[in-house]
């Protein structure tokens, strides 16, 4: 395995977490303002799990190692962005 590639993988995971988590966070904090909130939560989800299996199929296209670097470190930023950010306040849940 090549180092850069390595790099790469946990990189990528790593902003593909944000973006996906994130992108949840702010749909839940959302979610109570918008009158079709069906529609919110149906785009958020298919432009976040869009990007997300974009960049791992493009990932498990080297080998199948950089996907699961690139995943461990997807979990990882997930528990730094729970801890990080909370429950949104607005959501459906406390």
């Amino acid at each position: 395995m090549n180092w850069i590639f390595i790099f790469i993988a946990i990189v990528s995971g790593a902003i593909v977490s944000v973006f996906y988590f994130g992108g949840l966070w702010l749909t839940l904090r959302k979610i109570a303002e918008y009158k079709f909130s069906y529609l919110l939560i149906l785009v958020s989800f298919v432009i976040r799990i869009t990007l997300l299996l974009l960049v791992f199929y493009l990932l498990l296209q080297y080998h199948w190692a950089y996907l699961g670097l690139a995943l461990m470190s997807f979990l990882i930023v997930r528990q730094v962005l729970l801890l990080k950010l909370g429950n949104p306040k607005g959501a459906l849940y406390n």
